[in-house]
């Protein structure tokens, strides 16, 4: 499963090496969306190998470029400030990994572990709602 996903991970590092320059906005909502969409493969295919698979390829290729996605993003919405805007991407993802395994371990002792793909999904459309909000500023017009 780890190589499956690794191996759509980097297929997501080449897609985004691909489409950032051209069509940066349309492909940070993708790949919120297509997160979006592996949570509900996960939650709905649990018991299918197939679905589990396809959801980590789906996971592995949003997530795969992700960091780029967004460095890109905080480079443009920092302008002259850009160096740093661009330090706080390392810093929010350690918090968000430090927060994740805190509130993971909470929640897998309070209820089933269906339980991580409703938040995945949950946050994945905060994400999602959030690349629209932002989009103006992340990506202005004449970088879409």
């Amino acid at each position: 499963m780890l190589l499956v996903y690794r191996i759509a991970a980097i297929a997501g590092v080449v897609v985004t090496g691909a489409l950032l320059d051209r069509h940066p906005r349309l492909l940070l909502h993708l790949s919120a969306l297509f997160f979006v969409v592996t949570g509900v493969i996960l939650y709905v295919g649990r018991t299918s190998t197939v679905a589990i698979l396809i959801a980590a390829v789906l996971w592995g290729i949003t997530f795969g470029g992700a960091s780029t996605q967004l460095q890109s993003a905080l480079t443009i919405a920092g302008g002259q400030n850009a160096d740093v805007a661009s330090s706080f991407l390392p810093v929010a993802f350690n918090v968000a990994i430090f927060i994740a395994g805190i509130v993971g371990a909470f929640l897998l002792t309070a209820f089933s572990g269906l339980i991580l793909a409703v938040v995945m999904i949950a946050f994945g459309a905060i994400a999602l709602l959030l690349t629209f909000y932002g989009r103006r500023t992340a990506f202005p017009r004449t970088a879409d």
